[in-house]
Formats: structure tokens, C-alpha cells, sequence
């Protein structure tokens, strides 16, 4: 099943050009899908959402031609968020969107305690 992390990326990046993270939040897988299905929270960059496949997976494409898959896992304690950014170009890149996801879902996690 999709859910579980691949050995290599889904395409034909580089290694060097992905970006994996993993986060649980608190909360029930569809809480989490239901707050990272918002256009409105990946800012300027956001091109479109590619796939939507309800509380399991989102695939969203940027203007800088990147690509994020995030997947949604039912674990104890509540929803794994797995993401795998493709295609960055630029180390600089990849440490700045690291940053963007990690206070996103840090940001989503601390929304779903309230």
C-alpha cells in the first residue's frame, strides 16, 4: 500500500532533490487531512493540487516546478504525516521548505490540542 515510505522516490529525482519528513500529530487522520486540504496555508507558491485522495493522500505541485506528496497514516496516538517534496533544486531549497513543513505541521499539531 502507498502508505508506507519507499525505498526510493516516486520518480526519477535525484535523492539530493527530495525532502522526506515525518510528524505524528494528535488527532484523527481526517482532523489532519481536513486542515492540510486548504490551498490557503502553502502560501504563494502554491500551484494546484494534483490528487486528493480523502484522508489518505494529498499530491500538490508549487511554481517552482516541486511537487509534495503528503500521506496520512492512522497510528496509536493519532495521524502520521509523511511528506516526500520532489525536485528542489537548490540545497538552499531544500533547507527552506524543510523549515516551511516543519512549522506547518508543527503549526497544525499545536491547532488540533486547542
Amino acid at each position: 500500500m502507498y502508505l508506507k515510505w519507499r525505498e526510493e522516490p516516486k520518480s526519477n529525482a535525484s535523492s539530493d532533490s527530495v525532502l522526506r519528513i515525518s510528524k505524528t500529530i494528535e488527532a484523527t487522520t481526517f482532523r489532519v487531512f481536513s486542515l492540510l486540504n486548504s490551498e490557503k496555508l502553502y502560501g504563494t507558491e502554491f500551484k494546484r493540487f494534483l490528487k486528493i485522495v480523502d484522508s489518505e493522500r494529498l499530491v500538490i505541485s508549487f511554481e517552482d516546478d516541486t511537487r509534495a506528496t503528503v500521506v496520512f497514516k492512522t497510528v496509536d496516538g493519532g495521524c502520521e504525516v509523511l511528506i516526500e517534496h520532489e525536485f528542489i533544486a537548490e540545497k538552499t531549497t531544500a533547507k527552506s521548505r524543510a523549515v516551511f513543513w516543519n512549522e506547518l505541521l508543527s503549526q497544525i499539531s499545536s491547532q488540533v490540542v486547542r
